[in-house]
């Protein structure tokens, strides 16, 4: 406000009292300054930093314990191209090594039970090279003709290495009895 005003209006009222001030108000009124207008500082320009996007969360791997495999692959002794080739093989079908149990019986030593493949989600099982007499199972099954026993579908075949080396034409035997197998 400016002084001649605020004299005009407050002229007889005392705005502030403090005991041991005998001042009028009109001259403490007078002693006020205007304060001086401070310049004021440059804006400051911050640019808006692009909007961090979290991180999608990575889903992690379903947790699949034996029971929940897609069927049972035996193999004997699997090196890296024959590994590579049972790929190429799962790939046909649409499965991959996740959707797999591989049992080595070189290496496995074990056997599922009879239990386990009862508990199994699916039944299917796929014998590369490895007769079901080593696998403790009676079953008479021919190579390359899938059979069915107890709701499951078995299918036994030359190794894995015999297969790719196709001498008697077993690759296109495999297709076909995996045709059947999987209803491609």
């Amino acid at each position: 406000m400016a002084n001649p005003l605020a004299d005009y209006l407050f002229s007889n009222e005392v705005l502030f009292h403090y005991p041991g001030v005998t001042k009028s108000t009109s001259s403490v009124l007078s002693e006020v300054k205007e304060p001086k207008p401070v310049a004021s500082p440059p804006p400051v320009v911050t640019q808006i930093p692009a909007p961090v996007q979290a991180p999608e969360p990575v889903a992690a791997p379903p947790k699949t314990n034996l029971f929940t495999r897609s069927f049972v692959v035996f193999v004997n002794q699997i090196n890296a191209e024959e590994k590579e080739f049972l790929g190429k093989i799962l790939g046909s079908v649409k499965q991959s090594f996740e959707s797999v149990l591989l049992f080595d019986v070189s290496k496995d030593g074990e056997f599922p039970s009879e239990e386990f493949f009862r508990q199994q989600q699916t039944r299917k099982v796929l014998s590369f090279g490895v007769a079901m007499s080593k696998l403790d199972n009676n079953l008479l099954l021919f190579p390359y003709q899938k059979k069915s026993h107890r709701g499951f579908d078995f299918l036994i075949t030359d190794d894995l290495g015999t297969i790719s080396k196709n001498l008697k034409d077993e690759k296109k035997l495999l297709w076909v009895a995996l045709k059947e197998m999987f209803t491609l």
